[in-house]
């Protein structure tokens, strides 16, 4: 029972530090193409808002995948205006520490 409700805990830390990513990316005009809870295989999915919600088998972290980071493969470089590529650096430092200001505003919350 204590690892279940800690892997809870957990994911809900997770949940808001990517919502943190998410809301900043989305202010700044970036396409989010998936905002995911855990990683490796998908267990469940929708899509809403232009963006597709996952739930993935390790719970043991999460991503936000915006449009033009790939970091697996380099040359997939998006120069489109909705990319994260082309935002200033002043923009992308913004979306990147956003999830962690996201955690801090959550602590001073509870």
């Amino acid at each position: 029972m204590g690892m279940m409700v800690s892997l809870l805990v957990l994911s809900a830390l997770i949940f808001f530090h990517e919502l943190g990513h998410y809301t900043a990316a989305r202010l700044m005009g970036v396409y989010v193409e998936v905002f995911s809870i855990g990683f490796g295989k998908k267990m469940t999915s929708f899509r809403k808002w232009g963006t597709e919600w996952r739930i993935a088998m390790i719970p043991l972290g999460g991503y936000v995948k915006m449009k033009g980071q790939d970091d697996s493969d380099p040359t997939k470089i998006s120069l489109d205006d909705d990319s994260y590529n082309t935002k200033t650096p002043a923009q992308r430092i913004f979306i990147l520490l956003a999830g962690p200001a996201a955690n801090f505003v959550l602590a001073f919350v509870l």
